[in-house]
């Protein structure tokens, strides 16, 4: 049993502003350690939105970037935030207090498509195998707008996660892997050819390459693991298990990762 100091726990979560995983790998523990004695002391712990101003200060949001992304690209904050890792109202409080005004959501400002620009859509969706977000890009508009045009198109049918899965894979395999290390190994039970991935080297740590993890094998417990106990990032998890970097970010946030 790991003898805790709830003092110096108290003292490192709150004055320190350490999180539950670094004040973890202070006492050599799991993190889920640190929050089982958090909550069975009935320390507060912190908010999603208190905790990104904790790990994600502003001095970390590059401005120059936010303010070329908002007004020259027309970003939403909330994709904004995602490239940043942070929330939508981070992006939005550091343009205020920089003397910027925000755009007011105004749904009539979306551009709305014809019946044959709607077939098109559906044409690239199952023809080019595109993915929504991919014809999003194209016709330069929201992923919501693709959607919604999508839905009006006589007998279109969305892709199930089985088949998301499988074009994914797909894709993921003809395409280069770009900003790391992918190759393969042999594994010595099965005699299979085994996938794998080696994160970037950063902050002077080495990574050892990690398998690429079959669908089946993909559950928010993992990719929590993968991000609180190996301390990768959003596009190492992403890269390891073939989705995409917002899935990834949208499961961190249900489970409590972020």
């Amino acid at each position: 049993m790991i003898d805790i100091d709830r003092q110096q726990i108290e003292h490192l979560y709150y004055v320190e502003k350490k999180s539950a995983p670094e004040i973890a790998k202070i006492f050599g523990c799991n993190p889920w350690v640190i929050y089982e004695h958090m909550k069975k002391n009935r320390m507060h712990r912190r908010s999603y939105s208190e905790a990104h101003r904790t790990r994600y200060g502003n001095h970390k949001i590059d401005l120059s970037e936010i303010i070329y992304l908002y007004f020259e690209k027309k970003l939403t904050l909330k994709a904004i935030g995602i490239r940043f890792d942070v929330s939508s109202e981070a992006i939005r409080t550091r343009l205020i207090e920089a003397g910027y005004t925000c755009r007011k959501r105004n749904k009539g400002s979306r551009p709305k498509f014809t019946d044959v620009e709607a077939a098109e859509m559906a044409r690239l969706y199952h023809e080019e195998e595109r993915f929504p977000a991919e014809i999003a890009d194209h016709y330069n508009t929201h992923l919501s707008t693709i959607l919604s045009t999508l839905r009006r198109v006589p007998g279109f049918r969305f892709r199930t996660r089985k088949e998301v899965w499988i074009l994914r894979r797909k894709k993921e395999t003809a395409s280069k892997v770009s900003g790391a290390t992918s190759h393969t190994e042999t594994n010595g039970k099965t005699g299979k050819p085994t996938r794998t991935y080696t994160p970037p080297k950063r902050l002077g740590k080495v990574f050892d390459p990690i398998p690429l993890l079959p669908p089946e094998q993909v559950t928010p417990q993992r990719i929590l693991q993968l991000r609180n106990e190996d301390e990768l990032t959003l596009d190492d998890i992403a890269a390891i298990c073939s989705m995409s970097r917002v899935d990834i970010y949208n499961i961190l946030q249900e489970t409590g990762g972020i």
